[in-house]
């Protein structure tokens, strides 16, 4: 217990250190506190990240280079998913005031879509790149899970990996989970919004971008269906139509009948 103790003492002392040196920025700078300690603490882990990759290696070469390899994906796949997670945040609290707790709510949600999106995508890159460079599968799984790149074969996080074989899908479960993207923005929105009137700007970022993702979420996730290049791109079509459409429609159904407003 005072091993652990006595152990966790360094990581006390970062933390203590980024909330002075927080406090101490944000009188000098005259920005808020919570930015000021946000942007403090991306910063640090950037920084942990860089140092990371320049420790010695003493093991054989063959090692040094899994290791390499290793270490360039933690550097490309896990690096930026912190930032991914909080940057919403940050410019919320930064360019925007609103009214807490569920715009903060809100931008943490989609933080965290983005980050695990990002890692979805590059860890299977990665994994196809480790692979090139003289890996075998089951060395790419050892030193993955060694470094918290992959997930244990099996486990149900796994199956979020992108290009895993579990992801496909038929075209109509595609075609939900895009209705389902689209709701969960749409309810996003009317909970950052609360009611006031968004800027043109704004107005059409929120109807453009739905019919986009929910586009390109039909396309990806039936990709690996035998299909015609015209079919593909008459459900691509179709969903970045219709799922939006449905989305709204729930949404307004479970706002004016069930609670009796409309926003």
């Amino acid at each position: 217990m005072i091993r652990r103790l006595l152990a966790s003492l360094p990581l006390l002392g970062g933390v203590l250190a980024l909330v002075v040196a927080a406090v101490t920025l944000s009188d000098w700078l005259a920005t808020p506190y919570r930015t000021t300690l946000l942007g403090l603490m991306l910063a640090a882990y950037a920084l942990l990240w860089v140092w990371s990759m320049f420790q010695p290696d003493r093991r054989s070469k063959r090692k040094k280079a899994h290791e390499r390899i290793t270490r360039l994906g933690q550097l490309l796949v896990n690096g930026p998913v912190v930032p991914l997670m909080l940057g919403p945040l940050l410019v919320m609290q930064t360019f925007f005031t609103l009214e807490p707790p569920w715009p903060q709510f809100a931008a943490l949600g989609a933080g965290f879509v983005l980050a695990w999106s990002w890692w979805s995508v590059a860890v299977y890159r990665w994994r196809i790149w480790a692979r090139a460079k003289g890996m075998s599968p089951a060395e790419v799984q050892r030193y993955g899970e060694a470094a918290r790149l992959l997930w244990p074969r099996g486990h149900f996080f796994e199956r979020t990996e992108w290009g895993n074989g579990t992801m496909r899908t038929s075209p109509l479960k595609a075609f939900g989970i895009a209705t389902l993207a689209a709701l969960a923005w749409f309810t996003g929105v009317v909970l950052v919004l609360g009611g006031a009137e968004p800027s043109p700007a704004t107005h059409a970022v929120v109807l453009l971008l739905p019919p986009a993702m929910c586009g390109a979420l039909q396309y990806l996730l039936s990709r690996h269906l035998p299909l015609t290049g015209v079919r593909r791109a008459l459900q691509t079509v179709v969903a970045a139509l219709l799922a939006p459409t449905i989305a709204t429609a729930l949404l307004w159904f479970v706002m004016v009948i069930v609670f009796g407003r409309a926003e």
